[in-house]
């Protein structure tokens, strides 16, 4: 019904515009027929807008016919050029060939010139509409590309983070397995249990801040069980039950933390999450290299960039990434979300 509702409105303001150009062009070009005023009870207005509505009627049916058909995907060039002198010759002659035949049978008889005159202007203006139709039906049809497109390199992105997160897991669960069987043993259990969480989500753009918490609890469990000097403080801040946040965001921040600083014996890394204003911050002290002294501002991983490109496509936000020499913070939007109408970008 709804789409029914949308066809029906654009043929009423085809009609519409057609009827206004029709007579505006007409008494342009015939300065008595303003002043002749609407005879027979404005009978004329009537003709000239069951006119404009048959011709904005024809002129969209064609033009959907011969777009949905892609009957000029052979035109390399010109293509517009060759659609408007298409539907222009289309036009002019059912102009034509209801001046000729069904205006002369029903009503008074109109001389051949005027009644040419009469068949162009409707033929052009028709055109017109055609045109019209045609160019926003090629930039509606842009969009819903572009749309989709980008909804299809968002699942890539997820896709690219599973792989990278199994990796990662995989490796120290090995390495737990040679060194501490029992511990492997603990951290297969939290691993399925992170993984269960990771595909029931990978559907959603936004998941609440609410859920983002306490699954950054069962993640961080899982990396203890591998670094025993990790240690995480969520702060004591409020948060609304329609406050969002990208789908395994935090989950890829406090992994790309503990990737690029994985703590020795004598070290801690200390990751903290908090709010400022209309974002969530997730910072963590630097852990240098000794050899190397390199640190996460030196590369920060397909993790980051992943999350980047995300929140670009899905919600046209950025996140802001800080670094001092101690500290590495990273600021993440909240998306508030509205229950009955989707996400309020």
């Amino acid at each position: 019904m709804r789409r029914i509702g949308n066809h029906i409105a654009t043929w009423a303001w085809f009609t519409a515009l057609a009827f206004v150009l029709y007579d505006v062009i007409w008494a342009l070009a015939d300065s008595t027929w303003a002043e002749q005023g609407l005879p027979d009870g404005g009978m004329p207005l009537w003709i000239d807008l069951c006119y404009s509505a048959l011709f904005s009627l024809f002129s969209i049916a064609a033009s959907r016919f011969i777009i949905r058909r892609n009957l000029l995907k052979s035109v390399k060039r010109g293509r517009a050029m060759l659609f408007g002198l298409i539907m222009l010759a289309l036009n002019i002659s059912l102009a034509t060939f209801i001046e000729e035949i069904i205006m002369d049978n029903f009503f008074e008889p109109i001389e051949s010139g005027e009644a040419l005159s009469n068949a162009y202007f409707m033929g052009l203006i028709a055109s017109l509409l055609s045109l019209i139709f045609a160019a926003d039906y090629y930039i509606e049809t842009t969009a819903r590309q572009q749309q989709e497109n980008n909804r299809l390199h968002i699942q890539l992105l997820k896709m690219q983070l599973n792989p990278h997160f199994i990796f990662n897991s995989l490796s120290a669960l090995a390495y737990l397995i040679g060194t501490s069987p029992k511990q492997a043993e603990k951290y297969t259990v939290y691993l399925a249990k992170i993984y269960r969480y990771i595909l029931g989500h990978m559907d959603a753009d936004a998941v609440p801040v609410k859920d983002c918490l306490a699954f950054s609890k069962d993640y961080m469990a899982l990396l203890k069980l591998r670094y025993e000097n990790i240690n995480m403080d969520i702060r004591g801040f409020e948060y609304g039950d329609n406050e969002c946040v990208l789908s395994l965001s935090l989950q890829v921040l406090i992994e790309n933390a503990v990737k690029h600083n994985a703590p020795g014996p004598a070290e801690m890394l200390r990751i903290d999450i908090d709010r400022e204003g209309d974002r969530l911050v997730v910072s963590n002290n630097i852990l240098r290299s000794p050899a190397t002294g390199r640190s996460q501002a030196e590369g920060h991983g397909i993790g980051l960039e992943n999350l980047k490109k995300r929140y670009r496509m899905k919600f046209d936000r950025a996140i802001d990434i800080v670094e001092t020499r101690d500290c590495f913070k990273v600021y993440i939007p909240i998306i508030k979300v509205n229950h009955e109408k989707g996400i309020d970008y």
